[in-house]
């Protein structure tokens, strides 16, 4: 019986492993030769190099590596090392903290190891004694000092996490309307290998309920389809079997069925709209229920007013009144400068690591299914042809919904990096080479008229590297690149990213992103072109002064703006500048930089 179902285990139960990229227990990493650790299954962080010996090298204060695990740990063991490194402010320290959800962490550490604990020596540490319900282990190089720090020999004791039924998509206490079709509560068990429901050697049904709906007929009986007639608060019980254990592995919900009220759209020109509740599309809906709108405009046109009863709601979401709900919905023309979904990121980095970021600038939710929105790739020579209404030599359909304030990865099937990153659309079509145009449009067949937005090439400079939009930004574009629209990374930036920085796929600054520190000026030389120098091109509002020499008999500043005179290329990820030696043999520049000096 189980054969026949196993195929569909996997597909219910792939968000679950997506979701905590964790390693099984019990767990050892011992490396013999340098490696990236944060591509190793399992770990994250800042910290990509290592030693010959292949240790995760810690080489400044607040370098990181997480481990996520998939079961309750027991103990944990360790081995540093230190490489000598003289900098640093004394006294060295190194954490190991603990968290069940990777974001809150334990206020007591698992371990917190001085400087006299460590040295040039390998040592070993532990074991230490891990919480049961610990899914994430943290190691910090704290403060740095003396040397750099390797981690291996990492080995976590423990075993798989107890099997638990889970429930899809429905929260505990949800409430339905009387007379809803179709409402169904839905489980698996997770941590169980392969799973069924209710076991005949022990009396137990696929689902215990006190309220007269019925399962699903056929193994693994995952599904219990509400009685919705009859008003009330009720229980469902679902008994899970799972390969590793022969007990009944039981999850129970509440929820209630309330007298439901129609929800009338009323939706006007240029666009469509649906109402949904829990994420189904809804008619009816029960007092107090969150009810969403999903508004759809047409190609140039943004959501107008959205009111319930005759009265203007806040943002597309509302609580279900105690009775009928007339929901009107307009649209508008859109405006110049109107936020909406844009290209908020642009990545090509190493081998098929590829990705593409977008980003909901608006205030309405963004249904993608419903308007039709794909990305196109224009390739090579071919670049400039969606200009010309040309179709892209591949396109990618995309589906779900983007929030207001969201963002939305799209990658090339063979992406290994950066490990952090989880997409919602992984696809062959993804796969761009720094020369090629990426376009965000609706519609099955591509039109000039429908691009939402548009990272447009007219050369090669886009190779391994990543572009942020900038954060002023918040509507597309359908001409070719603007670089003042765009801050430039190198792709290993992005691939060690923290969390909430310009760089990180999957999140988009609310900050201007500008360096930490100011440039030096310590690359300054002299060429037969003039005196070059370099700055990051984060920096894109300077000014250059340039002066035969200072006033005479007074030090004052007497030069003036010679930006038009000088050169700027590309390198890597700075501007090169030459200043031409036109002002004399003792030629004096000042570079101005607003918030620096």
């Amino acid at each position: 019986m189980k054969g026949k179902w196993l195929g569909f285990l996997g597909a219910a139960m792939c968000w679950v492993s997506a979701a905590i990229a964790a390693v099984p227990l019990p767990y050892l990493n011992k490396q013999t030769n340098a490696v990236d650790w944060t591509t190793l299954p399992g770990w994250s962080g800042n910290v990509t190099n290592s030693s010959a010996g292949g240790s995760a090298r810690f080489a400044a204060a607040g370098d990181t590596l997480t481990l996520a695990l998939d079961g309750a740990p027991t103990t944990l063991t360790f081995t540093l090392r230190g490489y000598s490194n003289a900098v640093g402010v004394a006294p060295a320290s190194f954490m190991v903290e603990e968290s069940g959800d990777g974001n809150v962490w334990n206020s007591t550490p698992v371990a917190d190891i001085g400087e006299d604990s460590l040295s040039v020596a390998a040592a070993a540490f532990g074991p230490y004694e891990l919480l049961s319900s610990t899914r994430y282990l943290r190691f910090t190089y704290v403060d740095h000092y003396a040397f750099d720090i390797g981690l291996n020999n990492v080995a976590v004791a423990g075993g798989p996490a107890a099997p638990r039924v889970v429930f899809v998509d429905r929260p505990e206490g949800f409430i339905v309307a009387q007379g809803a079709e179709n409402e169904v509560i839905q489980a698996v068990v997770v941590n169980g290998g392969g799973y069924w429901f209710g076991s005949e050697a022990q009396g137990k049904e696929p689902w215990e309920s006190d309220n007269g709906g019925t399962a699903l007929s056929e193994s693994p009986y995952d599904k219990y389809y509400i009685n919705t007639a009859a008003t009330g608060t009720f229980f469902a019980t679902a008994n899970g079997r799972c390969d590793n254990t022969d007990e009944v592995v039981p999850g129970t919900i509440h929820f209630t069925v309330a007298p439901g009220y129609a929800v009338d759209l009323q939706v006007g020109d240029h666009g469509t709209a649906t109402a949904t509740v829990y994420g189904r599309v809804a008619t009816n809906a029960p007092r107090g229920a969150l009810v969403t709108i999903l508004p759809v405009p047409d190609a140039g046109y943004a959501t107008g007013v959205l009111q319930l009863n005759g009265a203007p709601i806040a943002g597309t979401t509302f609580i279900m009144p105690d009775g009928p709900a007339v929901v009107s919905v307009s649209f508008r023309k859109k405006v110049a400068g109107d936020p909406t979904l844009i290209i908020s990121q642009y990545y090509e980095g190493a081998g098929e690591n590829k990705w593409i970021e977008l980003y909901n600038a608006g205030a309405e939710p963004v249904d993608l299914g419903a308007a039709g929105y794909r990305l196109g790739v224009w390739q090579n020579a071919k670049r400039e042809n969606w200009k010309t209404n040309a179709p892209p030599a591949v396109a990618t359909v995309l589906t779900g919904i983007i929030a207001p304030g969201e963002t939305y990865l799209v990658c090339h099937v063979g992406t290994k990096a950066p490990a952090y990153a989880v997409a919602n659309v992984v696809s062959n079509g993804m796969l761009f080479n720094g020369d090629d145009s990426v376009v965000l449009y609706t519609g099955t067949e591509y039109n000039l008229a429908n691009v939402v937005d548009a990272f447009g090439m007219v050369g090669s400079n886009s190779v391994n590297c990543s572009f942020v939009r900038a954060v002023d930004v918040v509507s597309g574009v359908n001409t070719d690149f603007q670089s003042n629209q765009w801050v430039r990374f190198e792709y290993a930036a992005v691939d060690t990213a923290e969390v909430q920085v310009p760089e990180r796929l999957g999140w988009h600054t609310t900050a201007t992103p500008q360096p930490t520190e100011p440039p030096k000026l310590d690359n300054l030389i002299s060429t037969e072109g003039g005196l070059v120098f370099e700055i990051p091109t984060n920096y894109t509002d300077y000014t250059i002064y340039g002066a035969a020499e200072l006033q005479s008999g007074a030090p004052a500043w007497a030069g003036s703006n010679i930006g038009d005179r000088c050169s700027v290329e590309l390198a890597s990820n700075l501007w090169r500048i030459t200043v031409p030696t036109t002002l004399g043999q003792r030629q004096m520049i000042w570079l101005s930089i607003p918030g620096g000096n």
